[in-house]
């Protein structure tokens, strides 16, 4: 039972990946249904979360430094509430608490479900001492919290994150994630399907389904396929999508799904991470160079439009100059439509982090490579996107742009286009010329008459 000093304000800023912007909407749908008003400003709240990453060692020094500003608005209302949550909360526990000690609540992803209570139990905490300083840790992880029967507060819009999945099984050696959301956990597809309906209901026409190797998806008898199969026909989505696939888990049976269902995006994300066979065993990613290489081409063959993304990372320890010049070829051979690329942060806790100190490449050895990858991956990204200038692409239309009387969508093999366009056409599908582009993304032209001419021939 919320207590009468409990606040009713609250704001959610949220740091890092897509699944933290859906932990995000999570934090506010619970806070919603137990009457708090979600605000869009800091200025505005009583409670302000800030939900966090702690995939990148830059991603908390930024959430330390915004903390520390929040801290300014505090001093004036002594009894806002600042909560850290997420991952890096889950990684820092209660040593957060001593380190900003304005912060009054750190909680990590499993504990979500106690988020309106804590909060409850800070109040009371506060009430009790007359005072405006009471901490709260929430930091257990909950073997069987997959979050069944939550509901995220989806931001308004015609996309939507549905999360499938929480936590992972694997062991990359350079990854936090196993020690900070736990071992994997996932949704019940009945659930799952029955959140897609809905969400169709209120006019969302895609869906990215989301976890963290979010195709070795498996709910009792329910593959990843077959469960993409099920939210693919689900009336009212005519796009679907999912982030992030473990390379393993390309299967035939994925593959054939993505092929075969209409709604299925003609879109990849591939992470390799490293094109050495050597680097490759030392992160545990268990396959090699040449093995993604055959997923890729079977994906290819099943699905010849199909764009693929990736992640690289450079630098990892023990990574030599030539093991690095292997990774430029597998994107010089591959030739990914993007490339998201970082360089080797050490996360404490992981075992990376524990390999001999001589090992660590040199920061600026490290940041070289980064450059020089960035530039390869530009160039291919550059060239392929130059040879689809001239491309008729359906567009979904997401948002207004930059400037007035321009929108921005995103084509089916999830290339981004700015176009000129009334607002209004926001969640509404338009076919678009590709014009130029900037190397990255598209300017484009409405293409007038075509839907019109597509249903008379219908």
């Amino acid at each position: 039972m919320t207590g009468p000093t409990t606040p009713k304000r609250a704001y959610v800023e949220t740091y890092g990946c897509q699944m933290n912007i859906s932990d995000g909407e999570l934090m506010e749908g619970l806070l919603a249904e137990q009457g708090y008003e979600i605000v869009r400003t800091p200025e505005e709240a009583d409670v302000v979360l800030v939900n966090t990453c702690a995939i990148r060692e830059h991603a908390e020094t930024r959430v330390l430094g915004r903390v520390s500003q929040l801290n300014g608005l505090k001093r004036e209302r002594p009894d806002m509430v600042i909560g850290v949550t997420g991952c890096m909360a889950q990684r820092l526990g209660a040593t957060l608490l001593e380190q900003a000690p304005y912060v009054d609540l750190v909680m990590g992803p499993d504990g979500y479900r106690s988020l309106p209570e804590s909060l409850d139990r800070i109040a009371e905490q506060r009430s009790a001492s007359r005072k405006a300083k009471a901490q709260l840790a929430v930091l257990d992880f909950d073997p069987s919290e997959s979050y069944q029967g939550l509901e995220q507060l989806h931001a308004d819009g015609p996309v939507a994150w549905v999360p499938i999945q929480r936590g992972c099984d694997h062991r990359c050696t350079f990854c936090i994630v196993p020690y900070v959301r736990g071992p994997e956990k996932n949704r019940s597809a009945a659930e799952v399907v029955d959140e897609v309906q809905r969400l169709a209901g209120r006019g969302v026409s895609e869906v990215t389904l989301l976890g963290q190797t979010v195709n070795s998806y498996r709910f009792e008898d329910v593959s990843f396929p077959e469960l993409l199969r099920r939210v693919s026909r689900v009336d009212g989505i005519r796009r679907v999508r999912f982030t992030s696939p473990h390379p393993n888990d390309v299967t035939p049976d994925l593959v054939e799904v993505m092929a075969t269902e209409p709604a299925v995006c003609e879109h990849l994300h591939m992470p390799a991470q490293s094109g050495s066979d050597r680097t490759l065993r030392r992160m545990l990613r268990r396959y090699t160079a040449a093995s993604l290489l055959e997923k890729i081409d079977m994906v290819r063959t099943a699905i010849p439009s199909i764009a693929l993304s990736t992640d690289i990372i450079v630098g990892f320890p023990g990574e030599t100059d030539a093991e690095f010049r292997e990774t430029l070829a597998l994107m010089r051979a591959v030739r990914f439509d993007e490339a998201y690329t970082y360089k080797y942060s050490v996360r404490d806790g992981t075992p990376a982090a524990r390999m001999p100190a001589e090992e660590f490449v040199d920061p600026d050895e490290a940041q070289a490579r980064l450059a020089e990858l960035i530039d390869v991956s530009r160039r291919v990204q550059a060239e392929i996107n130059a040879g689809e200038v001239g491309r008729v692409e359906e567009v979904l239309v997401e948002r207004q742009g930059r400037r007035p009387g321009q929108v921005l969508g995103r084509t089916r093999r999830n290339k981004v286009v700015a176009f000129d366009g009334d607002p209004v056409a926001v969640g509404s599908y338009t076919q678009v010329e590709l014009r130029h582009t900037t190397g990255a993304t598209f300017v484009g032209a409405e293409v007038a008459g075509v839907l019109a001419a597509e249903a008379a021939s219908a």
